[in-house]
């Protein structure tokens, strides 16, 4: 331990305490930063002392050691989480293909998916689903094999040509998407402007730590809405 005058070791350690405290209610807003530092400023009452504040100092980096170790755990998986981010972004294409075909045709695609070029990617293979949906299956380190979907919904009010209602996740995981329209000829089509999509993120093998904001797992939907029903 270090000993220095105990009137100094003893304002150093109080001040440290206070910044302590500080960092303490900061931390929901920056975890991973503010137990960092609060690990580091817990280490002041611990070397400086005197004897009662360096147990209260060792209680002070304790805490802080719990709230850094969930955080930094969970660091560790934004550059996966991004990359998944990256390889949903590449898909917009097969998406302006998806929306270009709904407003020539008043409908979601049955199996007559769109004819896009899938993007030459060595970090995921991109596939248009029955219904319109577009899988990204991810070749990247941990998430290898595992995918990820873009489904679409209508967005505005039904018509005959065009369901307005988007597939529950359970649903959407067994058909590969939001359910298909059956084709209408031209003359069922209605007149007004063509009808536009709102697109969902789901995936089924990926857990929810590596998935962007916008997207959730399929599972956790399914949870959340056996809750809703309680």
């Amino acid at each position: 331990m270090i000993e220095i005058d105990d009137d100094v070791s003893r304002k150093i350690t109080k001040m440290s305490l206070v910044i302590y405290a500080i960092l303490l209610f900061l931390s929901p807003a920056q975890p991973l930063l503010c137990s960092t530092l609060m690990g580091l400023v817990a280490l002041a009452p611990i070397l400086l002392g005197p004897n009662p504040l360096r147990v209260l100092g060792l209680l002070a980096f304790a805490m802080a050691g719990y709230l850094f170790l969930p955080e930094y755990q969970e660091s560790k998986k934004i550059p996966t989480r991004n990359e998944v981010r990256q390889a949903l972004a590449r898909a917009e294409p097969m998406k302006a293909a998806v929306a270009q075909y709904v407003a020539e045709q008043y409908r979601l695609p049955g199996e007559d998916v769109p004819d896009v070029k899938a993007p030459n990617d060595d970090k995921a293979a991109f596939e248009v689903l029955p219904g319109g949906a577009i899988r990204v299956q991810l070749k990247f380190a941990p998430l290898a094999g595992q995918s990820v979907r873009w489904v679409p919904a209508v967005v505005g009010a039904a018509s005959p040509a065009l369901p307005a209602t988007p597939v529950a996740p359970a649903d959407a995981a067994a058909s590969g998407g939001a359910q298909a329209a059956a084709p209408a000829p031209a003359s069922a089509r209605p007149s007004g402007p063509p009808p536009k999509l709102s697109w969902s993120c789901i995936s089924d093998d990926i857990a929810q730590p590596y998935l962007p904001g916008n997207c959730r797992n399929s599972e956790n939907l399914r949870r959340a809405a056996e809750l809703k029903k309680k």
